[in-house]
């Protein structure tokens, strides 16, 4: 699941965060990741609203 790898990453990524060892590329990195998220998230609402609007119309 694309969604629970990048999850994963950025735990990661959160994890190094905090413990103050990190560079200028794990913030990019991080961002990037952050990013790829949101986007993953909004086209698997997309998918699941639609999926939503197509068993509606077979239940009518």
């Amino acid at each position: 699941n694309e969604i629970a790898s990048l999850e994963e990453k950025i735990k990661g990524l959160e994890e190094k965060m905090a413990s103050g060892v990190v560079g200028e590329e794990d913030y990019i990195h991080y961002n990037r990741l952050k990013k790829q998220l949101e986007e993953s998230m909004e086209e698997w609402e997309k998918a699941h609203e639609a999926w939503e609007e197509i068993k509606g119309k077979k239940e009518d």
